[in-house]
């Protein structure tokens, strides 16, 4: 039945208890209701377990780290994140998770995260680790902020540091340095020169040339 918890409130009742509440701006109650809904729409903010909602929908639960879970009834499911004019988009697809995006109507998978770890950057089937895909120019940028810092791509074995590859190592801006851990075994500059840290032995022919038809110097 109705009835009033108290002024300017409007209760439902059901079995002797009050299970939902109209108030001034606010509906709040404790039941669980079934029945098919054909939408619905709020005028201003919606809170899923909070009574104070910060945004357009305001989810919160005190127990749990998994607040809410968006289901579909097939292996294809997605978040849209949609501006005025374009759009992006969380995934579940055939086990894995894809980050897409839609500009001007056209959409592509940027990033798939297949089960077992595996990340693909324009491919949705990463062959390895981290697997670069493109149509046209492939490339990875490692960028430093300032030359006060180095630009390094390194190797481990099982955390141990074995190789190192990079810019700004030795000090010198424009070096490309290459390091195995300890030393800087090869030094390549800007001006064609290199600099060995050590030894080097060469399975097959040396040649040497300081410019195109110059013959070969040793």
């Amino acid at each position: 039945g109705l009835g009033r918890a108290s002024a300017n409130n409007l209760s439902l009742i059901a079995g002797g208890s009050e299970v939902l509440r109209i108030a001034a701006n606010t509906i709040s109650g404790s039941s669980t209701s079934t029945g098919s809904f054909g939408y619905g729409y709020y005028a201003d903010k919606v809170g899923i377990g909070t009574t104070d909602p910060s945004q357009a929908l305001h989810v919160y639960d005190s127990t749990s780290d998994n607040p809410a879970i968006f289901e579909s009834g097939d292996v294809f499911s997605s978040i849209q994140i949609k501006d005025t004019s374009d759009s992006a988009y969380v995934i579940s697809y055939g086990g894995k998770l894809q980050l897409g995006m839609t500009f001007s109507g056209n959409s592509t998978n940027n990033v798939s995260i297949d089960t077992s770890g595996k990340v693909g950057i324009g491919t949705t089937v990463p062959a390895s680790l981290l697997h670069l895909s493109s149509s046209g120019h492939t490339e990875m940028i490692i960028d430093r902020g300032t030359t006060a810092t180095d630009a390094t791509l390194q190797f481990r074995t099982g955390g141990t540091f074995n190789w190192q590859v990079g810019t700004g190592v030795t000090g010198t801006e424009s070096d490309l340095t290459f390091n195995d851990g300890s030393d800087n075994v090869l030094i390549l500059k800007s001006d064609n020169s290199a600099t060995f840290g050590g030894a080097v032995t060469m399975g097959g022919e040396l040649k040497i040339s300081n410019a195109p038809g110059a013959g070969t110097r040793l």
